[in-house]
């Protein structure tokens, strides 16, 4: 039984450490099917608070270009 002991701390500072690092979600598909459009994905700091600052925010918006619903429309020829 563990109650007469105090508890160990589950959270500690990091400022300074190797703990501190942004935390990337993988880049969302872009939003456009054909052309240019952005993806997204989010950006934390895996050890939350301010405690990231020291180091540059990786971006959480880029641009992008897809193609894959890109196709040629044709109509009917015009008189001669």
């Amino acid at each position: 039984d563990c109650a007469h002991k105090p508890r160990p701390a589950d959270l500690r500072d990091c400022v300074g450490s190797s703990g501190c690092a942004w935390q990337t979600s993988q880049w969302s598909v872009c939003s456009s099917a054909c052309g240019p459009g952005t993806q997204q994905r989010s950006v934390v700091c895996a050890s939350g608070g301010d405690s990231c600052v020291q180091q540059p925010m990786p971006e959480a918006v880029r641009s992008c270009e897809s193609f894959e619903a890109c196709s040629w429309r044709t109509f009917a020829w015009s008189a001669c």
